[in-house]
């Protein structure tokens, strides 16, 4: 676990999936770029 972000299992559209915490009022673009590469680390293929 590197701390990125905070993974929660949700449903969009019938369809299984994980919703990301990561955001604040400080929250920026480059915030998202670092969380999204966390994530194709973890998970090949994404």
């Amino acid at each position: 676990m590197s701390g990125e972000a905070f993974l929660t299992p949700t449903v969009h559209e019938g369809v299984p999936a994980l919703r990301a915490a990561f955001s604040n009022w400080r929250t920026g673009e480059a915030d998202v770029h670092r969380v999204a590469a966390a994530l194709r680390e973890a998970v090949p293929g994404v």
